[in-house]
Formats: structure tokens, C-alpha cells, sequence
């Protein structure tokens, strides 16, 4: 079974989609938003969505196998996020920035 089969999949919330795809022997992620109705939109976004919504930026792993961090050419410092496991420890969510968001 191929290493990254189990991070690969979206992960959203009403309002915004993460995809984790590989590409090639690396992970890559990608965030977009999708507007709700009268509701705030995040002042701060993942990657860089205004700019290029289609842009991946690959992914690196950290001391566990479910931490991981990536970084833009726009960020001073990689954005650190987690996979959080069910009990049957699959993946269930990614937390990024104080957020959970569900694997679908």
C-alpha cells in the first residue's frame, strides 16, 4: 500500500475545501474557499487563494506522521498542521489554525 494513500482525500467545512493529492513521490495541498451567505469570510487564508486558487504547495513531514507543515514563497515561516486519527485510527480530520475540518 502506497505511503500517502491514507492523508490523500478532501477535507472541508461549509465554507472551505482542502485537497491533499500526490504528485509524483510528494504530497501537495491545496485550500480554496467557497462562500456561505452572509457569513465572515477569513481574514487570513490558507495558501495563497486570491492570488493563484489553483496553486499545491507541497507538503513536509514532521516528527510524527501526522504532523506536517507547508510553506509559500509568501509565508516567513511553514504553517504547521495535524491529521487527527478516529478510534479505529484512520484519519478524520486535519486541524489547521485552530480548525477542524472532516475528511469527506
Amino acid at each position: 500500500m502506497d505511503k500517502f494513500a491514507e492523508y490523500i482525500g478532501v477535507y472541508r467545512t461549509p465554507n472551505r475545501i482542502i485537497t491533499i493529492s500526490q504528485d509524483g513521490d510528494r504530497l501537495v495541498i491545496n485550500a480554496r474557499s467557497d462562500a456561505v451567505p452572509d457569513q465572515v469570510q477569513d481574514a487570513v487564508t490558507l495558501l495563497n487563494e486570491v492570488d493563484a486558487p489553483n496553486k499545491t504547495l507541497p507538503i513536509q513531514f514532521g516528527y510524527t506522521d501526522d504532523q506536517m507543515n507547508y510553506a509559500s514563497d509568501m509565508m516567513s515561516v511553514p504553517l504547521f498542521f495535524y491529521t487527527l486519527r478516529r478510534p479505529d485510527r484512520t484519519i478524520g480530520y486535519l486541524y489547521v489554525n485552530g480548525r477542524l475540518y472532516p475528511k469527506q
